[in-house]
Order: C-alpha cells, then sequence, then structure tokens
C-alpha cells in the first residue's frame, strides 16, 4: 500500500470517486451532470502525482466523494452539491478535473464554499460556455433524426427533444482549421494539404460536432476550387484529389465506458502502464488490455 502523504488529514472514500480513460467517457459523465441542473464549473488539471492531494482538499471542502444519491440528499436539504470529475489520457503527465455544481431547487442566491473559493462559471451563459481542448458544451433542440451504426450497419432512430446537451466546436478551433488549410494551399503543398484537412476526421461525432464537420468539409471543398479559379495552372482541382474526406461524420456510439475506480495504488499501477513504465509485456495502449492487466494484478496481490 503506497504511504498517503497527501499534506490533508481529511481521508475521502475513493472509490466513489471514477477516473475515465477516454475523452468520449468524460464528456458523456459531464452532459449527464449538465442534464441534472448542474450548471456551475470550474475546470483545470494536476500532476498525476498530486492527485491525491488535490481529491482530499476537494473533499474536505465540497464532498465531492459522496455517492449520487448522497449528493441528491444534500441538494434536497436545500444545500450545493457538488461533483468531481476526472480524465486521464494515455501517456499522459496530467489528470484533467471539473468540479460542476447544483443549486437546490427554488433557490436563487448562490451560497457556500464552492461559490465563495472557487472562480466558477455558468454554463448555460454563451460568454461561459464550457470548452475542453476544442470542443465546447452547449444545449439545443434536437431535431428527430436517424442515422446508420457504422459497427452493425442498423439504422438508429431518434426522437426530437428540447433542451438537450451536446457538444460542439469552437470557433477558435474551426477558425485555425480553416487558416492553417489555406496556408498550406497557398504553398500548394499536397502532403501538408491531406494532413490539414485530415485532422477534422478524428473529430469525435457528438450532434453538433457532426454538424460543424460537415460545415468546415464544404468550406475546404470551396476554398480549393476557390484556388483553382484564380489560377487556372494550380496543381489542384477538387479536394478529392488529394484526401478523402467524407462529407458527413459517424455518429459515435460506444457501448462501454472506460473507467476504473480512484484507489491510489491502482491508479500509480495505470500510469506506469500508459506510460509503458513497467515490464514489457505489459507494454500496450489498448485500453481493453490495460483494465485486464490491472485486474490480473489486483487479484495477484489478493493472493499474498
Amino acid at each position: 500500500m503506497r504511504e498517503n502523504k497527501s499534506k490533508y488529514i481529511h481521508q475521502p472514500n475513493y472509490e466513489k470517486l471514477d477516473i475515465y480513460l477516454t475523452l468520449y467517457d468524460f464528456f458523456n459523465s459531464i452532459i449527464r451532470l449538465l442534464a441534472a441542473d448542474y450548471y456551475y464549473y470550474t475546470i483545470g488539471k494536476v500532476d498525476s502525482q498530486k492527485l491525491q492531494n488535490v481529491i482530499n482538499k476537494f473533499d474536505e471542502y465540497y464532498h465531492v466523494c459522496e455517492s449520487t444519491t448522497e449528493a441528491r440528499r444534500r441538494n434536497d436539504a436545500g444545500l450545493p452539491a457538488t461533483q468531481l470529475r476526472l480524465y486521464y489520457p494515455k501517456n499522459g503527465k496530467n489528470v484533467y478535473w471539473i468540479l460542476i455544481t447544483k443549486m437546490p431547487p427554488d433557490i436563487n442566491k448562490k451560497s457556500g464554499l464552492f461559490f465563495e473559493r472557487e472562480k466558477y462559471k455558468d454554463a448555460r451563459v454563451a460568454e461561459q460556455y464550457l470548452s475542453i481542448h476544442h470542443y465546447i458544451f452547449r444545449r439545443i433542440n434536437k431535431a428527430k433524426f436517424e442515422f446508420t451504426d457504422k459497427d452493425s450497419g442498423k439504422i438508429i432512430k431518434s426522437e426530437a427533444k428540447n433542451g438537450v446537451w451536446s457538444v460542439g466546436l469552437t470557433r477558435e478551433y474551426k477558425a485555425e482549421i480553416k487558416a492553417k488549410f489555406k496556408a498550406a494551399l497557398l504553398k500548394r503543398n499536397k502532403l501538408e494539404i491531406k494532413r490539414e484537412a485530415e485532422k477534422i476526421k478524428s473529430l469525435i461525432g457528438w450532434n453538433l460536432v457532426r454538424k460543424d464537420y460537415k460545415q468546415l468539409v464544404l468550406e475546404l471543398r470551396k476554398m480549393t476550387v476557390q484556388m483553382r479559379k484564380s489560377d487556372p495552372k494550380y496543381p489542384i482541382k477538387t479536394l478529392d484529389d488529394v484526401v478523402d474526406l467524407p462529407s458527413t461524420l459517424y455518429y459515435t456510439r460506444f457501448k462501454k465506458g472506460y473507467k476504473i475506480k480512484y484507489v491510489p495504488d491502482e491508479f500509480d499501477f495505470l500510469v506506469a502502464v500508459l506510460n509503458h513504465e513497467i515490464i514489457s509485456h505489459h507494454k500496450t495502449d489498448d485500453i481493453e488490455e490495460i483494465l485486464r492487466i490491472m485486474y490480473v494484478n489486483k487479484k495477484d496481490k489478493t493472493r499474498h
């Protein structure tokens, strides 16, 4: 067992906390909280070796290691309820975190330690929308639609819904994609044009992201055609001459959530596996294999 080096005496129930191992699962956990009226948030990151200190501090102040049921009871009793969500990317040094708070029903005045101590934002306010990396969370009215599942080929139908939280692309990211693509066009560098255009193929297919992707593809195609029109000797006629860019982005449907309970010893082991710091036959980037290795490691420890 790792020695507790935390400077905080308070000892939380760590196993009530999940660490998400994919951005998709992390974002989905946030969307579920936003849908449950958790609007006030602050975000940050911490070195993985200092995570325990941060969790201890947050739990001492905001009870973040409570279960969802306990947080609901706290809220029903007229107190703010605060949740902590954690994300550790493969081969990363830092753990990303979000503290997100819900006010009790029918209470407009914000009070409590979270509002006194944190520089918080309101996810519903346009200038304060929650954004992580190049993604932004927004509430929309979702029209009825259907799509074909990439894996099974089945047609999935979705009914119309109002006030649904989804994820799109930030304006800054879309402007950056177009600016770098234009620069590549001006250089007449086919490899660079292809590389810049293909960046958007790896985007995660939430509802708003798919709309943003579709618009970006149209604009990149238009920019390429305009370049050709301005210079008949330009070596590229259309974007399709350089890169195979689908006109629509597949809807992302994950069948399994990748997460672990935060246990300090197990998290240290996870970091070691992801950073390839342990013996060679454990060297892998596959999340399912990593979780299997952790399970075997945990069973081995219990035998001794």
